[in-house]
C-alpha cells in the first residue's frame, strides 16, 4: 500500500509547504485503466488499425500547412476551395519531386555498381 505520510515530520515542515502536501496517492497504471466498455471499444480491430494510422493523418496534416494550409485568407466557399485545391496540389507536386529524386538516386547507384563475374 501507498504511504500517505508526509517526507518529513509536519512540526519541521514551513506553513507554506504544508498545504502542496499531497493526501492521496499517485496514480498508477491500475487506476488509470479504461472502464469495461472503453476497453472492449478500444481493443476492437478497427480501433486498433484506425489508431495505428493516426499518426500518419497527422503529419500529412502538418504537411499540408507547411505548403500554406496553415491559414486560409480567402473569403467564401469558393476562395475555400481554391486555397485547399492549390495547397493539396503543392503537396502532390513536392510527393512527386521526392519520387523522382529518389528514382534517380537509385538508377545512379545502379550505374555506380560493377556487374558481378
Amino acid at each position: 500500500m501507498t504511504d500517505l505520510s508526509p517526507p518529513f515530520p509536519a512540526e519541521r515542515t514551513p506553513f507554506h509547504c504544508q498545504k502542496q502536501v499531497v493526501r492521496r496517492p499517485a496514480a498508477n497504471a491500475d487506476a488509470c485503466a479504461a472502464p469495461g466498455a472503453d476497453r472492449i471499444r478500444e481493443g476492437a480491430e478497427t480501433f486498433v488499425v484506425l489508431r495505428r494510422k493516426h499518426p500518419a493523418v497527422e503529419s500529412a496534416i502538418n504537411t499540408l500547412e507547411h505548403r500554406g494550409l496553415d491559414r486560409v485568407r480567402a473569403h467564401g466557399a469558393g476562395g475555400f476551395e481554391r486555397v485547399v485545391g492549390l495547397s493539396v496540389l503543392a503537396f502532390n507536386i513536392h510527393r512527386l519531386g521526392l519520387l523522382l529524386r529518389r528514382r534517380r538516386q537509385v538508377l545512379r547507384k545502379r550505374q555506380r555498381l560493377p556487374l558481378a563475374a
